[in-house]
């Protein structure tokens, strides 16, 4: 799994996703760049979703390593990514520094908490909730 972290690194994980039958994708913005996500960056994250090569949205979350707080619009970007999961029926990979409880918290009382989790950064020190059918792969 080939995570990007912003829409150029997200278009070269599907270019080399597409090119190898071996490797797979996963889209978005980390969440350092909330300030720049806007409804044309998360439609073109939304068209690159539609690779069957994409396998997940990520990296994704909440990160307080830069600043004390999470603004709100970091926590609506991971929200809006979240929301983009859900209309993919793609797991996400997580990225929650020195916030795992925020990061818990707002997939449990996101309404659309079936979505798994497949990898974590850093690990998660306990299992996030999970209420899917689907299976959920922590690491």
């Amino acid at each position: 799994m080939n995570p990007g972290c912003d829409l150029e690194s997200s278009r070269r994980a599907v270019a080399l996703a597409e090119q190898y039958s071996w490797i797979y994708a996963a889209v978005g913005s980390h969440p350092d760049a909330a300030g720049r996500m806007d409804d044309a960056l998360l439609d073109e994250y939304r068209a690159l979703s539609r690779s069957p090569k994409v396998k997940a949205i990520g990296e994704i979350g909440l990160d307080r390593l830069r600043s004390r707080d999470i603004s709100p619009r970091m926590r609506e970007v991971f929200e809006a990514q979240l929301r983009l999961a859900f209309e993919f029926n793609r797991p996400v990979v997580l990225h929650g520094a020195k916030c795992w409880g925020q990061v818990v918290k707002t997939i449990s009382s996101f309404e659309h908490s079936n979505i798994p989790n497949i990898r974590t950064f850093p690990p998660l020190p306990t299992p996030a909730p999970h209420r899917s059918s689907q299976p959920a792969f922590l690491s």
